[in-house]
């Protein structure tokens, strides 16, 4: 339902001045959706432990991530939205910038935790990576809203970060680490 009519309305500029600067409204979208993914990454990345210490990155890389996502909602419905827009129209083979650097700090957070000898070297990290970030946002999207007839969500947020961190712990590290 997005226009350009009603972004330049918006931006308080003539409609002919958005194309001097994107090429179409799908193009102001994704600059928008990958702005939102930057800025998300980046308190992602504030809030992690540093990649000095990999275990307790990789540990707490779910937990932190989720609470960034309930911190800022409206970015975090954005994401989302973009995340289930692109899945079904480009499938799950490629993805778009914003993600693609969430997934990278997935993934070399499971490599720091692998180097280290704490996290399961068998585990491919790309793939573990993919499976973290599309899995958890389908279970976030099946669990953590209402449903269509008003009935309450299944899971609250505290009860979610608890099961994914548990979920996310036993998958990822070796036994007795």
């Amino acid at each position: 339902g997005m226009t350009t009519a009603a972004v330049a309305k918006r931006a308080g500029v003539a409609e002919g001045t958005i194309y001097r600067h994107f090429q179409s409204k799908e193009v102001i979208a994704e600059t928008v959706f990958e702005g939102v993914w930057d800025d998300m990454c980046e308190a992602i990345e504030a809030a992690l432990p540093p990649r000095t210490a990999p275990e307790e990155r990789l540990r707490h890389f779910g937990h932190v991530s989720f609470g960034i996502f309930l911190q800022k909602p409206v970015d975090a419905a954005l994401c989302n939205q973009e995340h289930m827009h692109w899945i079904r129209t480009c499938g799950l083979h490629t993805l778009p910038p914003g993600p693609q650097r969430f997934v990278a700090l997935i993934e070399e957070a499971i490599r720091l935790a692998q180097a280290a000898g704490v996290a399961r070297p068998e585990l491919d990290p790309v793939i573990s990576a993919a499976f973290m970030f599309h899995g958890a946002g389908h279970v976030m999207e099946r669990f953590m809203r209402p449903a269509p007839d008003g009935t309450p969500p299944l899971y609250d947020p505290h009860r979610f970060t608890a099961a994914m961190d548990a979920f996310l712990n036993a998958a990822l590290f070796l036994e007795g680490k």
